[in-house]
């Protein structure tokens, strides 16, 4: 178990990881109701990674001081797009800092991958604040790598750490089946609470992914129990509009 006093360290990237690290706790296994269950056999990583040709995300993280003051705040929006052969990637992602998120005075970063068909060349841009930006060549390889990063970053027993949720989900039904609803548009829904992952405080969570296992919602607030400190992260993302 994790000591964790004080939020000054705590980013959105570390947030994340939180997600369902409670639910792959070991604990005797339920089983699944017929509906939640051919639900979840439906979905999987290929399926999504075929159904989604471009996808927008936003996030919000916000750290608050105990007298409940904002001490922190980023904003991360992404826009990403391939083609139905897999190909022509393009991805662009703009990052905001402000407050205690700020390092080595970066206040803004823009991030853009795209592919020049005239020179069948992928290129990879970075502005960092109001600096020119700088341009440079990579490999097919590295920009397939690039777009694989939005849907999962790790993959040991389960594909996780970007927008494909799939894994999560089905892992976690195995114990905790009970926290999920299917929602009316075909959504499915998990709100749980844990307080054993970081000793000293609580996280609240509600997470929703579409019919392919995608993240659609996510909201998660993290309460450090003796000083009243918290943080928040709020995440909205789609697909094929």
């Amino acid at each position: 178990m994790k000591h964790l006093r004080h939020l000054s360290h705590i980013n959105n990237k570390h947030l994340l990881l939180f997600v369902f690290i409670f639910l792959l706790c070991s604990c005797s296994s339920k089983k699944l109701n017929p509906e939640l269950e051919e639900y979840l056999d439906k979905i999987s990583f290929s399926k999504a990674y075929n159904y989604v040709l471009n996808g927008t995300s936003n996030s919000i993280y916000e750290e608050y001081d105990s007298n409940e003051n904002l001490i922190g705040k980023s904003l991360v929006s992404l826009f990403f797009s391939k083609s139905s052969d897999d190909d022509n990637y393009y991805i662009k992602t703009e990052y905001n800092f402000f407050g205690n998120k700020i390092k080595d005075s970066i206040t803004y970063k823009e991030d853009i991958l795209f592919f020049d068909e005239s020179r069948e060349i992928y290129y990879y841009e970075e502005t960092v604040n109001n600096s020119e930006k700088c341009k440079n060549e990579i490999s097919n390889v590295d920009a397939y790598s690039c777009m694989k990063k939005i849907f999962y970053s790790y993959d040991t027993t389960y594909k996780g750490g970007g927008l494909y949720y799939g894994d999560f989900f089905m892992v976690g039904a195995n114990n905790y089946s009970y926290y999920y609803k299917i929602n009316e548009d075909n959504s499915l829904t998990v709100k749980t609470e844990s307080e054993t992952y970081y000793e000293g405080a609580t996280l609240y969570q509600t997470l929703t992914i579409d019919n392919y296992g995608m993240l659609l919602n996510c909201n998660q607030k993290m309460d450090i129990n003796d000083n009243n400190a918290y943080a928040t992260l709020l995440i909205n993302a789609e697909y094929n509009n």
